[in-house]
């Protein structure tokens, strides 16, 4: 049973490490989005 143990304990850490590499994407992503949208909206203003 001690094995078995094992192996279900490093299943959920690699489980939570990819979670949190997944969360560490969709933030990446959101900030892109966001600046994005500050330089649109700044060329915009400027380019009027």
């Amino acid at each position: 049973w001690f094995v078995g143990d094992q192996a279900e304990m490093k299943r959920r850490g690699r489980v939570a490490s990819y979670k949190a590499y997944a969360v560490e994407g969709k933030v990446k992503a959101s900030l892109r989005r966001g600046l994005r949208w500050i330089k649109a909206k700044c060329s915009h203003i400027v380019h009027r």
